[in-house]
């Protein structure tokens, strides 16, 4: 569990948010994100992280739509700047210190 869920909560899109923070996957698909979050979940968070600009679509490949991290994206930058901030406070222990 990462610092986002333990702070907010295991909803579907700190679940989604923390894969991407913490993985930054070159590529993924809506069946990666499936493995993670329901597929009503992904139908709603994919696109509120696409209008965000979190995330942008790379291609489509048949019926499959590819999607990779924004790692241009000021919101994406922030979100990492936090996690490492909040894992300084935090700590392995998972407590305020």
């Amino acid at each position: 569990m990462g610092v986002f869920t333990r702070i907010f909560g295991e909803n579907p899109k700190m679940k989604l948010i923390e894969y991407l923070v913490y993985e930054e996957p070159t590529y993924f698909t809506k069946e990666d994100v499936r493995r993670r979050i329901s597929d009503y979940a992904c139908k709603r968070v994919i696109p509120e992280l696409l209008k965000l600009g979190i995330i942008v679509q790379l291609l489509r490949i048949g019926r499959v739509d590819v999607y990779s991290v924004n790692k241009d994206s000021e919101i994406f930058k922030c979100l990492v700047r936090v996690k490492n901030d909040l894992e300084k406070i935090i700590g392995e222990g998972g407590e305020d210190r």
